[in-house]
């Protein structure tokens, strides 16, 4: 799979990993991580609703984190698809959590409504978040970053993902995840 993806442009799984490791891509620029031995720090905040919640609390051998913001338009783009994956994948074992940035819990909420999202987000208004993810450190909005459920980070995605592609990294890091 990863030899096809190679071939696919600007939506390809980078695998070298001293080539594109510090590289902030574009849009939907994947950078394999799995070389690597980077884990994800303490997670953890309150919802837009209010809850408490932790990535490491949630269930699965792979979790998908999209750091999102209501302003930004390319998250609009992606986020129906998130939305019909995290409920279509749940039972394989994939979790989703929202990271919103820089926003308001009005408009975000307002922005989950429209795009039917299901999954929790983490109100994160100052970027405290961002730290916490060594060496896939999100430089721009919408980043989305898989982790296994061992907390080891398996990828980073700068820009935009599209359904087919995010299907496409779902099927992928399922089989690699611990």
């Amino acid at each position: 799979m990863l030899a096809v993806a190679a071939c696919a442009g600007r939506n390809a799984v980078s695998t070298g990993p001293g080539d594109d490791v510090n590289v902030q891509g574009g849009s939907g620029h994947v950078i394999d991580l799995t070389g690597h031995n980077y884990h994800v720090g303490d997670v953890q905040g309150t919802t837009l609703t209010g809850s408490q919640i932790s990535l490491a609390a949630l269930p699965g051998k792979l979790k998908v984190v999209n750091f999102w913001g209501s302003w930004c338009g390319p998250c609009k783009v992606e986020e129906q698809g998130f939305a019909e994956l995290a409920k279509a994948d749940a039972r394989k074992g994939v979790s989703f959590l929202g990271i919103n940035e820089r926003d308001n819990t009005d408009s975000a909420l307002a922005f989950e409504r429209r795009y039917g999202v299901s999954y929790p987000s983490i109100f994160d208004k100052y970027d405290s978040l961002l730290l916490a993810f060594p060496g896939a450190v999100p430089p721009s909005t919408p980043t989305t970053i898989l982790v296994g459920g061992d907390g080891k980070i398996l990828a980073k995605v700068v820009g935009v993902v599209e359904y087919t592609q995010l299907r496409s990294l779902i099927d992928h890091y399922l089989s690699v995840a611990a």
